[in-house]
């Protein structure tokens, strides 16, 4: 009988309820299936059942060599296996028994004692025989559990490659409300594209970028929960709230609009601010569009080039429709939502001289505070709301002007960047900083054990031959930070303030 046909008849009798207790899930389940696998079940050296361990018993210890575990095995009655895992999962570990299995006869839990994670984290595979068709069920029963191919260690190899598999798509799950939260924040200019033909697909009109923009804000945020929808937990008591004290009141600067020395540019689009913002800069800074053009632009597609066709590669109709001549020879494409506009307009700040950069304020429609510079603030001017600089989530200040960056990990690049031009010695005195190296010379040096391709996507230039590892957590990059402004002069750190989300 192969093993196929001893799932038919276990399936049969789960249906009828034939299965009773622990011990007819072993002797009617169990053992045959590990007979069909190939075990020589009447060897208890092989099979040892109730295999005795620091006072402990495992139901079956399958061994190989003999009298070795190689995979530990407990049984349930049909039903009541949820629980036991951390029984096992105590025996397998203290034990160094690489793979274990926990079955009620119909449910087979298979799981790799010796990974990270918790318990279910660990599970490799969950089979349920009567969930499963019988193919299936037979051909994961042989991966795992074949006398022939856990001896060979190929079954213990196969439950490791699937745990891989399971791990990857688990930090894949984890990871994709934020990648969405994401796109809807920086609001790529090929995600605007796509949501704009869509819409002209269904009407037959094509959305500009700006009301893309605004329809993606608008469903970034989330809604309020409803008392109809969502039941109130008990919390105890009421607690009387402490009244909230206002620290600052803002003030609304024009809509879309820029201040140049005093004078306020409004513009009728964030596009329209970004592309006179371009033209005043390259007049006021003729070095300003080849810094720019050096800097590193979008995933697919260049702010700034002297080819319009750079700018949209593969779409002449955007090359036509949103590039503008910022300066002869010089094309700067205007596709793009509020955000991710901003983020081209903090760039941009970014490479002009300091005294240029401070005679521009650039506001997109927003209500922002006053801007000073925070090393002066104190308890009594803190009542003045006129001078309070309110800093935004994941942004650095720099001489009175706030950059705001999408993820922590751009705020660390774009301040390493601005210390490099400050100082330009200080890439070699933060490399001779004992540290984890953060920044080489080599971009090999920062992942020595990773392929190139991980070493190519988590490492950025922020200096002519100068590379920093971005692949870092929140808390590191803050540290990474610290050491950073620890190596520059006192007067260039007093100038920086750094705010990191969370």
């Amino acid at each position: 009988m192969a093993i196929s046909d001893h799932i038919e008849r276990v399936r049969e009798g789960l249906r009828s309820s034939a299965f009773l207790s622990e011990a007819a899930v072993s002797q009617g389940i169990l053992l045959p299936a590990l007979h069909e696998l190939g075990w020589p079940v009447f060897d208890t050296r092989v099979i040892v059942p109730e295999f005795s361990l620091e006072g402990r018993r495992v139901d079956y210890a399958l061994c190989h060599p003999a009298n070795r575990p190689a995979v530990f095995v407990e049984v349930k009655k049909v039903g009541l296996s949820d629980g036991a895992d951390r029984q096992l999962f105590e025996y397998a570990f203290h034990s160094g028994v690489p793979m274990a299995i926990l079955t009620d006869g119909r449910e087979w839990s298979f799981y790799l004692p010796g990974e990270q994670g918790a318990y279910d984290e660990r599970r490799v595979y969950k089979l349920d025989l009567l969930e499963r068709n019988i193919e299936d069920a037979a051909k994961r029963l042989e991966r795992y559990l074949s006398y022939e191919k856990v001896c060979s260690g190929e079954a213990l190899q196969a439950a490791r490659s699937d745990y891989q598999n399971v791990a990857r798509d688990r930090e894949i799950e984890a990871a994709l409300p934020r990648a969405w939260s994401a796109l809807l924040e920086e609001q790529d200019s090929l995600l605007l594209e796509l949501l704009a033909e869509k819409v002209a697909d269904l009407c037959g009109y094509k959305p500009n970028s700006d009301l893309c923009s605004r329809f993606l804000d608008s469903i970034s945020k989330p809604a309020a929960p409803t008392t109809e929808s969502v039941s109130k937990p008990f919390i105890g008591p009421p607690v009387k709230k402490p009244k909230k004290v206002e620290r600052t009141r803002t003030r609304a600067v024009g809509h879309l609009s820029f201040v140049f020395k005093g004078q306020t540019h409004e513009s009728r689009s964030a596009a329209g601010v970004m592309r006179e913002v371009f033209r005043l800069l390259a007049r006021e800074d003729p070095t300003f569009l080849e810094k720019f053009a050096k800097l590193e632009h979008g995933r697919k597609r260049r702010y700034l080039a002297q080819n319009p066709e750079e700018l949209y590669p593969g779409r002449p109709d955007l090359v036509e429709q949103a590039s503008a001549e910022v300066a002869p020879g010089w094309w700067l494409g205007t596709h793009y939502g509020r955000e991710y506009i901003q983020k081209i307009l903090n760039l941009a700040l970014g490479v002009v001289h300091p005294s240029l950069r401070s005679e521009i304020r650039v506001n997109m429609g927003r209500t922002v505070a006053a801007p000073t510079q925070l090393k002066n603030f104190s308890r009594e001017e803190s009542k003045r709301p006129q001078d309070i600089h309110v800093r935004t989530i994941n942004s650095f200040v720099f001489r009175g002007q706030t950059y705001k960056c999408e993820s922590a990990r751009e705020v660390m690049r774009e301040v390493f960047r601005l210390l490099a031009r400050e100082e330009r010695d200080f890439p070699e005195r933060f490399a001779a900083r004992r540290h984890g190296r953060y920044l080489a010379q080599d971009k090999q040096e920062l992942y020595p054990r990773q392929p190139m391709d991980f070493t190519e996507k988590n490492s950025t230039e922020i200096a002519p031959g100068w590379w920093l590892a971005t692949n870092q957590g929140r808390v590191r990059i803050q540290r990474i930070l610290d050491l950073a402004l620890e190596v520059v002069h006192p007067s260039l750190r007093s100038e920086i303030q750094v705010n990191l989300d969370g």
